[in-house]
C-alpha cells in the first residue's frame, strides 16, 4: 500500500556496555537489560514515535529490545508481539557455541502486560549464523511482515544493531544504514510497486544523550 511505513529502532543503552561486572554476576549474561540511560532514551523514542500512526509492534525477544519496544508501546497504547526472527545476530564469537537463552513471550507477559502472548512467530533462527544467514532470516521475517502478516499496518521494529541493517536490506537491497546507534529511527515509506524507500536513515535528533561513538553491534 503506497505510503504504508515502516520502521527499525535499536534498544537504548545495554548495561554490560556500562557496566564491566554485571556479566560476571548475572543469571544470564547474554541477556542484560538497559541502563537507566537507555530507558531515558527509550522514552524519548517513544515520545517521536507517539507522532506517528504505528499500528503493529515487533520486538526482538532479547530483554534489552523488550524493554525498549514496552515503553513505546505503553506511550502508543499498543501491544508488542514477539519474533525471534527480530532477534540478534547469533555470531559465534560473540555468543559461544551454544545458543544464547531468551525468555518466552509468556514469561515476558508475566513482567511486561503488554506484551502479546498469542502472536505466533514467523522464525526461529537457528545457531551460529553466518552474516549470509542473518540476511536470508532477516529477509525472510521482513516479507513475511509485510506481505502476509501486516500487509496493510504501519509496523516498528524493536530490534539490534546489526539486525537494523539486515531487515533494512530485506526491503531494500541498497545498502540503507550503517552507523546503527542506540535508540536510532530508521523509516521506510512503501511505494505503489511493494518497493520500499528510506526516508530517515538512523536519526537521533530526538535524544537528549545520543551515543555518539561507533558502536559494537549486539
Amino acid at each position: 500500500m503506497k505510503g504504508r511505513k515502516l520502521w527499525l529502532v535499536r534498544h537504548g543503552e545495554r548495561m554490560d556496555h556500562v557496566d564491566e561486572f554485571w556479566k560476571k554476576k548475572a543469571k544470564n549474561p547474554y541477556d542484560p537489560p538497559l541502563t537507566e540511560r537507555g530507558r531515558k532514551q527509550a522514552r524519548e523514542l517513544a515520545g517521536e514515535l507517539s507522532k506517528e500512526k504505528i499500528d503493529v509492534i515487533i520486538s526482538s525477544p532479547f530483554l534489552r529490545c523488550v524493554q525498549t519496544a514496552v515503553i513505546i508501546a505503553e506511550k502508543c497504547r499498543l501491544q508488542v508481539k514477539i519474533e525471534p526472527g527480530a532477534t540478534e545476530w547469533l555470531n559465534e564469537d560473540w555468543f559461544g557455541p551454544t545458543i544464547p537463552e531468551w525468555k518466552s513471550a509468556e514469561e515476558l507477559r508475566e513482567q511486561f502486560p503488554a506484551i502479546d502472548a498469542t502472536y505466533q512467530p514467523i522464525s526461529t533462527p537457528r545457531h551460529p549464523e553466518t552474516r549470509f544467514s542473518l540476511k536470508e532470516r532477516a529477509k525472510k521475517t521482513m516479507l513475511s511482515l509485510t506481505q502476509e502478516r501486516y500487509p496493510l499496518q504501519n509496523i516498528l521494529i524493536v530490534t539490534h544493531g546489526a539486525s537494523v541493517e539486515a531487515l533494512a536490506l530485506g526491503l531494500y537491497p541498497t545498502r540503507p544504514v550503517d552507523w546503527v546507534t542506540y535508540c536510532c529511527l530508521t523509516e521506510l515509506i512503501e511505494q505503489d510497486d511493494r518497493q520500499w524507500i528510506p526516508t530517515r536513515v538512523c536519526d537521533t535528533a530526538f535524544l537528549s544523550e545520543p551515543e555518539h561513538y561507533l558502536p559494537t553491534y549486539r
